[in-house]
């Protein structure tokens, strides 16, 4: 069974998901499913470990995702579906150039470009 797609601009919930109690927390889909995971920072703050920053003299903008767990290709092609990302592109120069890659040493997922924001919330639309 293929795990569900979560897109950006759709809401993911179903009637199952839904809990009727007058709680002031929504209830969020459970990330069991996925052959991934992000886990949260272990500060007080318990926050996504999404961060943004620049190299190259402030002209390459990047984001990281660190904390990750599980199959990071299948954590890379969910996050190319969700921002709406092609794999590659080819750069002025001719230069292939990949939008999202995987540090398998650190275990880190790199996006090109500052997507904090748009990762968070992916983050918090899955349930991590």
């Amino acid at each position: 069974m293929e795990p569900p797609s979560f897109a950006l601009e759709g809401t993911f919930s179903s009637s199952s998901d839904v809990d009727n109690t007058s709680s002031s927390e929504s209830p969020r889909p459970s990330p069991s499913n996925l052959p991934f995971n992000i886990s949260r920072t272990s500060t007080p703050s318990k926050s996504l470990p999404v961060y943004e920053s620049y190299k190259a003299g402030g002209s390459l903008h990047i984001t990281t995702i660190r904390k990750c767990s599980g199959d990071l290709s299948a954590l890379q092609a969910h996050l190319l579906d969700a921002l709406k990302l092609e794999a590659s592109f080819i750069d002025n120069q001719g230069k292939k150039k990949v939008n999202v890659r995987i540090n398998a040493l650190t275990r880190h997922i790199i996006v090109r470009g500052w997507r904090g924001a748009e990762i968070r919330r992916w983050c918090e639309m899955v349930g991590f």
